[in-house]
């Protein structure tokens, strides 16, 4: 068994009970691995203890810690997303956005709500067009926050809000269904099976 596992183990259970909202239990597991993490990841358990603040709404406890840990890790992605949820809930939605992005270019990776909720909670405040904008610029920008695969259909934009009233998407082809019975090499070729 590796030597970090207990601290491991501890540290995702921690996590477990966060998302289930037993607070309690949580605290306790991020303390044993607290106890048990070697020093130099002592900081991720620091980083969780500063979440589960956040989580129960002691939001200036999380942010002073989220600043701590960002002093000495300058990487570290949940800190920085941190302060972006912390920022949206004192709508102070500019700083958001910073440290929203500045946490995803660090982590692209993570869970899909760690982008739809905040990307719902500033549209519902009417602040989504503020995100396409450059810093610095008055004007919006024309690329839009979507896969690569999809763009604005600009003829059908809304002039009222600026924003768009039909997204296109360049999409696959759908392939034939397969059929029941074996079929010929050129029914293959000709429709792409193989």
């Amino acid at each position: 068994m590796h030597p970090d596992a207990g601290y491991r183990t501890a540290y995702l259970l921690g996590w477990d009970h966060a998302a289930a909202k037993c607070y309690a239990v949580a605290q306790s597991q991020f303390d044993r691995a607290r106890a048990a993490a070697p020093p130099a990841e002592r900081w991720r358990v620091d980083e969780a203890l500063a979440w589960l603040d956040l989580l129960q709404g002691r939001r200036a406890r999380a942010k002073t810690a989220f600043e701590t840990i960002l002093r000495q890790h300058a990487r570290a992605h949940l800190s920085r997303k941190g302060l972006g949820y912390i920022a949206l809930e004192e709508k102070r939605f500019g700083a958001a956005v910073i440290q929203l992005r500045a946490s995803y270019r660090l982590e692209p990776k993570q869970v899909v709500t760690s982008y739809s909720t905040p990307a719902d909670r500033l549209n519902d405040a009417g602040q989504f067009p503020t995100t396409l904008r450059a810093p610095g610029s008055t004007r919006r920008s024309r690329s839009a926050p979507m896969p690569m695969s999809a763009s604005w259909n600009r003829n059908a934009a809304d002039n009222s809000t600026g924003m768009p009233a039909v997204i296109s998407a360049r999409l696959p082809r759908p392939r034939p269904p397969m059929p029941a019975i074996a079929p010929s090499p050129r029914w293959s070729v000709r429709t792409g099976w193989r």
